[in-house]
This record gives C-alpha cells, sequence and structure tokens, in this order.
C-alpha cells in the first residue's frame, strides 16, 4: 500500500490536468489537444485514475463523456488541488528569481579565502540579483559589526561569543603543520606533535583562535612553545616559512597559493587539531530573506565540498 501511494503522489497532478481536461472538453480527442498529449495516454491516465479511486469517473456514450457523481465531485477538488500546485511552483520560481537586495557578511580571512570564492558561485547561480559583500575581521571586529548592524551574518572560528550573538557550527576545519618542500620532515608525508618541540615555528599572537588551539595542543602532550617569530595573517605566515625563517600550524587557507610558495602541509597523524567553524548571527533578530538562504545554503553545501573534505574537513549540525 506504501508503494502504491509514493506512485499516486508523483503523478496525481499529472492525472489530474488529464480528468479537469477531459471533464470539461467532454471528449478525449478534444482533451488530448487541449493538453498536448495523445489520446491513447489521455485514456490511459483515465483508467490509471479510475483503478487508484476506485471508483467509475465518466459516463461513455457514443458521442461525448459525461462526468459520473464521483467524477463531478473530484472535478471541483481538482481544479483546486491543480491551480494550487501551480500557484506553489510559481510562487517558487518567483522568489528564487526575484530575491533582490544586499547582504554583508563578515568572514574570518583564512576562512573567507578558502570557502567563500567557491560558496559564493553557487549563492549567485539561485540568486543573481543579491549583491553580497565581504569583511574580512577577525573576532572583537566581527563582533561589532554584527552589534551595529553593519553585517547581518559573520563565519569565522569565534564560538565564544557575547550574549547577544548565537553561535551555529558549520564545519571542523584541521590544522597541519606547514613548511617547505625541501625539508626532511617533508618526505614523511605527516608529523606528530612531538615533532613541534625542536622546530622553529612562527606562530600567531596570543589570543588569536589558531593560537590558542596550538597551545592547547602541545601542553596536552606535556610542553609548549615559544615562537621564533609571531604575524597574524596566512598570506605572511606562509611568506615567511617560504623565506626559510621557520614553520607554522595553521588551517589550510589556499593549497594553491602554498605549492606556488613551494611549501607542503603535513597532517598531524597523532592528534586531532582543529578548529570549529561556525555561523554567528543578532540572538533574536530574524534574518531578512537574502540572509536566510544564504546561512540555509552555506550549511547545505559546505559539508559536500569535495576538496574540502579531502583536506579533512568535518561537517558538523545542519540547520533544520
Amino acid at each position: 500500500m506504501a508503494t502504491r501511494l509514493n506512485i499516486a503522489s508523483r503523478q496525481i497532478v499529472n492525472h489530474l490536468i488529464t480528468f479537469i481536461a477531459v471533464a470539461e472538453t467532454r471528449n478525449f480527442r478534444r482533451a488530448a489537444e487541449l493538453i498536448g498529449r495523445s489520446q491513447p495516454s489521455v485514456t490511459a491516465h483515465i483508467s490509471q485514475l479510475e483503478e487508484l479511486l476506485g471508483v467509475s469517473l465518466f459516463t461513455r456514450t457514443t458521442r461525448q463523456v459525461i462526468p459520473t457523481a464521483a467524477g463531478a465531485t473530484l472535478l471541483v477538488r481538482a481544479k483546486t488541488l491543480v491551480n494550487e500546485a501551480e500557484k506553489l511552483v510559481h510562487d517558487l520560481q518567483s522568489q528564487a528569481t526575484t530575491m533582490q537586495g544586499r547582504l554583508a557578511v563578515s568572514v574570518s580571512p583564512t576562512v573567507c579565502a578558502r570557502l567563500m570564492p567557491r560558496f559564493l558561485g553557487l549563492f549567485q547561480a539561485e540568486h543573481p540579483h543579491v549583491h553580497v559583500s565581504f569583511r574580512e575581521d577577525m573576532g572583537p571586529e566581527m563582533f561589532e559589526a554584527l552589534h551595529v548592524g553593519n553585517v547581518e551574518i559573520g563565519v569565522g572560528p569565534y564560538k565564544r561569543v557575547p550574549d547577544s550573538l548565537k553561535f551555529e557550527p558549520l564545519i571542523n576545519q584541521p590544522f597541519f603543520l606547514i613548511m617547505r618542500r625541501d625539508h626532511p620532515l617533508a618526505s614523511t608525508g605527516h608529523a606528530t606533535v612531538a615533532d613541534l618541540e625542536g622546530l622553529d615555528l612562527i606562530c600567531p599572537p596570543r589570543g588569536m583562535t589558531a593560537r590558542d588551539i596550538l597551545d592547547q595542543a602541545v601542553q596536552r602532550h606535556g610542553f609548549t612553545i615559544q615562537p621564533k617569530h609571531e604575524a597574524a595573517q596566512f598570506l605572511t605566515l606562509a611568506g615567511m616559512v617560504s623565506l626559510g625563517l621557520g614553520m607554522t600550524v595553521m588551517p589550510l587557507s589556499n593549497r594553491r597559493m602554498l605549492e606556488s610558495f613551494d611549501l607542503v602541509a603535513l597532517p598531524f597523524i597523532d592528534a586531532n587539531i582543529y578548529r570549529e567553524i561556525g555561523v554567528l548571527t543578532r540572538r533574536g533578530d530574524p534574518l531578512t530573506p537574502p540572509a536566510a538562504a544564504f546561512k540555509r545554503l552555506l550549511f547545505l553545501t559546505t559539508g559536500s565540498e569535495g576538496e574540502l573534505l579531502e583536506e579533512g574537513w568535518q561537517p558538523l549540525a545542519r540547520v533544520s
């Protein structure tokens, strides 16, 4: 029975359109011409509908077909159902094609460089009339931009947010040991946390999320690190590593950029070092339609991006 209902649910609208045409023209041939189907197809639709419903819908004479009492009842409700289905399709198509406006989004720099170019292409394909602008902000700047209304959404690793904001987990972003390709450790293809104890490291300053996560990881292994140099931005860190000034532990921002600097990113085989990326919004404030569409598509697509999954990104909760 369940299988029969599933088949019916997929076919019922087409069958009702055929039924309405026959009921109003009272002629199979004219109904077929009206809806652009063959006469045998129209006849088959009516037979299948009668079998499905278990009632006779027409009385057939030599000159015309006349709705039965059951057919007359069905005609009234079928018109309502088909009209509602057509209205639903029209409304959804109109919403997709006519949504417009401006959307300002704050994104942490490394997440913006790695995630947003690909995602923006997907979003623009669905909502071509929405103008999206990105700000690349660290945590305090993102919180302030959300608080004063300069942006509607934030995306970053800043889960410890003020009470006025809400953080919804999106995906985990792994950390790698990034070094020059000619370093002896690079040939192993992987790293351990213990390897960090004897390396010249270039790290973000204390207080930044990436530095806090690294410090916690090495402390769990019984040591601390004293960076040789400090810098905040991934591009700067990568440039310093390429010049032989040390190594760094960071999430990947741009694999092609690493290759252009002749750098490699080694995964840690004895620890799962990652940061949680999430979506930040103002608590209690409803999102505008462009922002709601942006957020929903972000949750729906991020976990299926092949390149991210290959790099070890781990999708988290989905929005309802």
